[in-house]
């Protein structure tokens, strides 16, 4: 803008991302072999548009940057007929509307430069004259008697400054790093266990200990019941066995007696007889 100073302060900024499985990126390699540009997301989705054009209209915009070149080359004419105009512009409307899938996914490693923008009115009123004697320093003297008799508004009108200039000699850094890596998922997992089981080398010799203890239990329980079987099947034969013979003494005494009661009354008869 004419009678104004711009001043723009730019600062590095380096962009470092992720690729598959972790994210989505494109190395732009494929890119600078095609059409010799760094990829950017920017300049692939204006080639995108601009080989759109040049497939679908047959004509090329004249504005369209690199690929012009590529156009030329090519043999292809420039859009300005009302059939080529309006197949341009519905191309760019469908562009403009996101409806035109061009797989433009941002760079891998990118650089881009962050700006500042400042402006001021400029030439100040004190500095016109001295800006006067410097351009005539430079200038044949009709020029510098041109710009002697022009007044303050005038010259200002006709010059402009800009500065561009590194805000910062430092550069910013960003680094896309996986949030959950698979040493330190090992690690919680561990920890979990270790705090829910009480899993450690010392619990381990104890349940170690807990199961010799049990078979032991086991064998021991196992080898009682059998003592107590057999001991209980012995009482039983004992008892059988006494059984036995307390009936069979029972029977030979009842025995015994039966035939002597059987003889008694015979001998009491003969007696009366």
């Amino acid at each position: 803008m004419a009678g104004t100073e711009t001043n723009i302060a730019l600062k590095l900024l380096n962009i470092n991302r992720l690729g598959y499985p972790h994210g989505v990126c494109q190395d732009g390699d494929e890119f600078r072999k095609q059409y010799n540009v760094t990829y950017t997301r920017r300049a692939c989705q204006h080639h995108c548009e601009q080989s759109m054009i040049m497939d679908q209209c047959d004509c090329y915009n004249e504005q369209g940057g690199e690929i012009v070149q590529m156009a030329m080359n090519s043999h292809l004419n420039v859009c300005r007929s009302e059939s080529d105009l309006g197949c341009m512009l519905r191309i760019q409307r469908q562009f403009e509307r996101g409806s035109v899938p061009c797989g433009c996914e941002n760079p891998c490693n990118e650089k881009d430069y962050v700006k500042t923008v400042s402006m001021r009115h400029w030439p100040a009123d004190a500095y016109t004259p001295v800006l006067v004697e410097t351009l005539c320093g430079h200038r044949d003297a009709r020029e510098c008697d041109k710009y002697r008799q022009a007044d303050t508004r005038t010259i200002a009108h006709s010059f402009v400054k800009l500065n561009i200039f590194y805000e910062d000699l430092n550069y910013e850094n960003i680094t896309e790093v996986e949030d959950y890596e698979l040493p330190q998922f090992a690690s919680d997992v561990g920890g979990t266990v270790g705090l829910w089981l009480g899993l450690s080398v010392l619990s381990g010799f104890e349940v170690v200990q807990f199961l010799m203890e049990l078979a032991t239990y086991l064998l021991s329980f196992s080898c009682c019941h059998n003592n107590c079987q057999l001991h209980r099947q012995a009482r039983r034969r004992v008892r059988n066995k006494e059984s036995s013979r307390k009936l069979s003494d029972a029977f030979g005494t009842e025995r015994w007696e039966c035939s002597r009661t059987r003889q008694q009354p015979h001998g009491s008869w003969s007696s009366r007889q």
